[in-house]
């Protein structure tokens, strides 16, 4: 099968265990990293803190956005890097929009996530196809919901997409309800691409898709950063609102 550009070499999926994911191969040029302390060298400088043994290890601070290519727009991630692995996060929204999402605007925003999301697989074929889908969204709905299907039956018939996304971020129908996350959010970040195809070959309206900062900060903890990224995309995020500790600050 051909599957162009997607190049899955970087990836180690020993064990499907994500959290220490080795994404070597993938590009984060376009991070940034604007405000953090650097040493002569370029390096971002760490500090001391304690592992999961109990041992003193370094932590590095990292921010993820707010300008970032397939990622959420104004959203701001403050990692705490242990190792490779994000042990603490925090999220914060630079810029609260309102939004009147309907209909085929609702539909081409969720063909945009999807587009997002096969793009940070590397599956660069795939995500030029979701985004022409996303343009036509806008002007033939029926047309669209074909051209859905189509996407949705080569996603599926992807054994190395698979391989790639199952296991990232499994979360069960409980974990879904406890963290307030859409009850459509539950499976791994492979049920939640084949989810969001799903919806947006649906027909009537769709559903705006509202999380908060802390919602989403909770979701990357304990993933690499490339991990992260897949799983924010995988959320299907149409519009972002601050945490009440946010608005305490913005309304004080």
């Amino acid at each position: 099968m051909d599957h162009g550009g997607m190049d899955h070499g970087g990836m180690d999926h020993g064990g499907m265990d994500h959290g220490g994911m080795d994404h070597g191969g993938m590009d984060h040029g376009g991070m940034d990293h604007g405000g953090m302390d650097l040493s002569p060298g370029g390096i971002p400088l760490a500090e001391g803190g304690e592992d999961r043994d109990g041992l003193e290890m370094d932590v590095l601070n990292v921010r993820l956005g707010p300008v970032l290519p397939h990622w959420p727009a104004g959203l701001v991630v403050h990692c705490s890097l242990q190792g490779d692995v994000i042990v603490d996060a925090r999220a914060e929204l630079l810029d609260e929009a309102d939004h009147h999402d309907g209909g085929s605007v609702g539909t081409a925003r969720r063909l945009d996530n999807i587009a997002a999301l096969l793009a940070l697989t590397g599956w660069d074929g795939a995500a030029v196809e979701a985004r022409r889908l996303r343009n036509d969204a806008l002007e033939d709905t029926d047309a669209v919901n074909r051209g859905v299907g189509r996407l949705r039956r080569r996603v599926r018939r992807s054994r190395a997409l698979r391989w790639s996304l199952r296991g990232l971020r499994p979360l069960t129908g409980d974990a879904v309800q406890e963290q307030g996350l859409p009850a459509d959010a539950a499976g791994d970040t492979y049920d939640r691409l084949i989810g969001m195809l799903d919806r947006a070959a649906a027909t009537g309206a769709v559903e705006a898709r509202t999380l908060s900062t802390d919602q989403l900060a909770a979701a990357v903890i304990g993933l690499d950063l490339a991990a992260a990224r897949l799983v924010v995309a995988s959320l299907d995020i149409h519009h972002l609102r601050p945490d009440d500790a946010e608005l305490e600050v913005s309304h004080g």
